[in-house]
């Protein structure tokens, strides 16, 4: 018979699992103050910059353009967001491929980038023009076109934010915080041309002198320096080296509004709801594609760089996993 909190010393009789789930620590988790209680607990927290929501950066019935220098390792995360699901933008990372979400009177839509771009810098910039087109940029080249079903409508409930979205989210994703570095950001209420974003890449040039929000974090504050001066302020960010002089780093660990539970009213630690949940055939792919594992024969699967064949063997009990599962994986490695 296993039992909760089973001993060290037995676990060598026991699978992985067993072995995760039996030396769990017999003691009961801390209860945090507030829990059970309507609301919750504490509010959000986590690293990012805040703006808040001032009058000057209200996005409704406008275009805008919004850019920054970005590097990170993690494929999730929200690099700039202002508002909700009722209205908003956003720009994040999922799946390791840049996405730019606008919502307008609680419709949603989406332009998301084609590639990976995780590791090194890039510059990223969305853009909704005046006949509601939603263009979305990569170091200076237009990586992915839409169109939003409207202007957002109103001004948006939550705060404007660098690093995640402590709000309610304004697009569908369920891991806000962005663990990378943030540097340059800019936001403009008017549409940016192809060019002035590709000249911004190219050479650092300004698009236009009439930024609503311009960021540098070079003494590791969110000091705003266009003629607006909307100051925010940093919460558990790291002043780094960055593209152009410092940056803020945003961290993981640091708390934050988790994806589930929704509420605070659950022991259970969040971080389990999406451990190795993740499913991106484009970036498993682009992965191999960098380590050099391509197929060269055209037989449709992989070699290893050296040319020879890859065999993945998976060896399981009909005890532990239904013959299903393993065909799945099967079927996913494929693809």
């Amino acid at each position: 018979m296993f039992g909760y909190g089973r001993k060290p010393e037995y676990l060598r009789w026991t699978t992985t699992l067993e072995h995760q789930l039996f030396a769990a620590e017999p003691n009961p988790p801390e209860i945090p103050e507030g829990f059970g209680k309507r609301g919750g607990g504490s509010g959000p927290t986590g690293s990012y910059a805040a703006f808040g929501k001032p009058l000057t950066l209200n996005p409704a019935g406008k275009a805008f353009t919004v850019e920054a220098w970005v590097t990170t390792t993690r494929a999730q995360g929200v690099i700039v967001a202002r508002g909700g699901p009722a209205d908003g933008f956003a720009l994040s990372l999922q799946g390791g491929r840049l996405r730019f979400d606008v919502r307008a009177d609680s419709k949603l839509s989406s332009v998301v980038a084609p590639k990976s771009m995780i590791g090194g810098w890039h510059h990223v910039a969305a853009v909704l023009d005046e006949q509601l087109g939603m263009q979305l940029y990569v170091d200076g080249e237009l990586v992915g076109e839409g169109k939003a079903s409207g202007f957002i409508s109103q001004d948006p409930a939550q705060g404007l934010e660098v690093g995640t979205d402590a709000g309610s989210f304004v697009g569908d994703y369920t891991a806000p915080q962005f663990v990378g570095i943030v540097d340059e950001l800019r936001l403009y209420f008017h549409e940016a041309s192809a060019e002035q974003i590709a000249n911004r890449f190219r050479d650092g040039s300004e698009i236009a002198a009439d930024a609503v929000l311009a960021v540098s974090f070079d003494d590791g504050t969110a000091r705003d320096h266009s003629t607006l001066r909307h100051n925010g302020t940093v919460e558990n960010a790291k002043l780094v080296d960055g593209k152009y002089g410092k940056a803020l780093q945003f961290l993981a660990g640091k708390g934050g509004r988790k994806p589930a539970p929704k509420t605070s009213n659950s022991l259970v630690d969040p971080k389990w709801t999406q451990h190795y949940a993740q499913y991106d055939p484009d970036l498993a792919n682009s992965l191999l594609d960098e380590i050099g594992m391509k197929d060269t024969d055209g037989d449709g699967f992989r070699e290893l760089p050296n040319g020879d064949k890859i065999v993945l063997n998976l060896q399981f009990s009909t005890q532990g996993v239904a013959g299903q599962v393993v065909e799945l994986v099967g079927q996913h490695w494929s693809e």
